[in-house]
């Protein structure tokens, strides 16, 4: 299953920057269900959980979508015009 992006969120530059976001916000919610092992808030089952059910098929979504938009940009003639801000 792909991400899906919101429906402003329309150009590769645009698509490339939200997956970004995306992976940023998930790295984040792992580190605070990381603490919540080590703390004992949660048990191993429910950390293992976590990973093999949210984390790791979210990582793997938004790192597909990372590359799709990333080859469209590249294929764009704006490709240049669009990293030079011009």
């Amino acid at each position: 299953m792909a991400l899906t992006f919101p429906d402003v969120v329309n150009t590769p530059a645009d698509r490339t920057e939200y997956a970004y976001r995306s992976q940023e916000l998930l790295r984040l919610l792992h580190n605070e269900m990381g603490k919540k092992f080590r703390d004992g808030v949660i048990s191993k089952r429910e950390w293992n959980s976590f990973l093999t059910e949210t984390f790791q098929p979210a990582s793997n979504k938004i790192s597909d979508a990372i590359g799709e938009e990333r080859e469209k940009l590249k294929r764009s003639s704006r490709w240049a015009i669009d990293i030079l801000g011009i």
